[in-house]
């Protein structure tokens, strides 16, 4: 009986050790392809919005890497070759890296970064903004920019924005007194690079205006041909000179 246990205890001890031996085998491999790894966080800052993008690079054979920016393009390279390339959403930007702030020179930028024991290097791309505004000189005229119920709006510099009205026509007035005026565009796309200010012209309607101008033809016609009337009434009333 003494010799069942301990030869059951040798089996157990053996297994253990084996799943340890195993172990250490399989997850191995996985540490170590870890350590040969660097995660490279890219995130793009868009007014207070951010989007972030992560990568995983090999550190070796190089422990330094490349980036590139020109244009809409970001590239980051191990010496002359190009492991990634991003498409960004604008050509006007500034880069943050390693509490340093990079921006273009020759429409380009260019700067380099040690991997060294680094696990995790962080590149914030900041896009500039810009303000389109629309004035719609009325109140009651509802604007919309890019869709969105809005007078004014921050997009991205250099990008196109449509801005729209929700009426043509503001009438001013009452009875012989009022009038139309027309909206010169109640739409229009236009490409923003710097802070802009719309402001919609209106212009009076000429339909308005000829009914107006010819209402006023007409009373001032019929007040001259009453006046000719009254003035030959008031004549004839008049005795002749001469005549007793």
């Amino acid at each position: 009986m003494l010799v069942t246990t301990k030869s059951s205890n040798s089996k157990i001890l053996a297994i253990v050790i084996f799943l340890a031996l195993f172990c250490t085998t399989a997850l191995y491999p996985n540490v170590q392809a870890e350590n040969h790894g660097v995660s490279l966080r890219i995130i793009e800052k868009t007014g207070d919005s951010e989007r972030e993008h992560v990568y995983l690079l090999n550190k070796y054979p190089l422990e330094k890497i490349t980036v590139e920016a020109t244009g809409n393009i970001l590239t980051v390279k191990q010496e002359d070759v190009v492991v990634m390339r991003v498409i960004l959403k604008s050509s006007y930007y500034r880069i943050e890296c390693n509490n340093k702030t990079f921006s273009k020179v020759n429409d380009k930028i260019t700067f380099d970064l040690e991997t060294g024991e680094q696990e995790e290097i962080t590149i914030k791309i900041i896009y500039e903004m810009v303000t389109l505004t629309v004035d719609p000189i009325f109140k009651n005229v509802q604007v919309y920019i890019n869709n969105i119920p809005r007078k004014s709006l921050k997009i991205l510099k250099g990008r196109k924005a449509c801005w729209a009205i929700d009426k043509g026509v503001v009438v001013l007035g009452q009875g012989f007194f009022r009038t139309e005026l027309l909206a010169e565009k109640t739409s229009e796309c236009i490409t923003v690079d710097d802070d802009t200010i719309v402001k919609i012209k209106w212009v009076e309607s000429p339909y308005v205006n000829t009914f107006k101008y010819g209402f006023l033809i007409l009373l001032f016609v019929a007040i001259g041909e009453f006046a000719i009337i009254l003035y030959s009434r008031r004549r004839k009333g008049r005795p002749e000179n001469g005549k007793s």
